[in-house]
């Protein structure tokens, strides 16, 4: 069952994360290539989820989407500085002529 928004918890969520945004701390971190191309894989799916692309056309603000956009295309430039092919392949991942059916059976 799925809960309703706590305005409350929202709030704070939306504080905290402003407080974080305005500290300008980054959060150094190793990630195991094979690793990022798959977080890019599941990154670009969750920024394609309509949803998503809903709240991004509706203008508000840095929309998570967004965040996801950004740090993918990021670790993507990395994949691609190692592996061209790996790139290429990942670039697919944001256009949807290049879909395929996942067979779920």
């Amino acid at each position: 069952m799925l809960q309703q928004p706590n305005p409350e918890e929202e709030q704070m969520l939306a504080e905290q994360l402003a407080k974080l945004q305005q500290s300008g701390v980054a959060i150094p971190t190793t990630i195991d290539p094979v690793a990022a191309f798959m977080l890019v894989c599941q990154l670009q799916l969750a920024y394609r989820h309509p949803y998503n692309l809903q709240l991004e056309q509706e203008g508000e603000g840095k929309h998570p989407g967004l965040v996801a956009f950004d740090l993918a295309r990021q670790l993507q430039d990395r994949i691609r500085e190692m592996s061209p092919e790996l790139g290429a392949y990942l670039e697919r991942g944001w256009h949807p002529e290049f879909d395929r059916p996942i067979d779920c059976s």
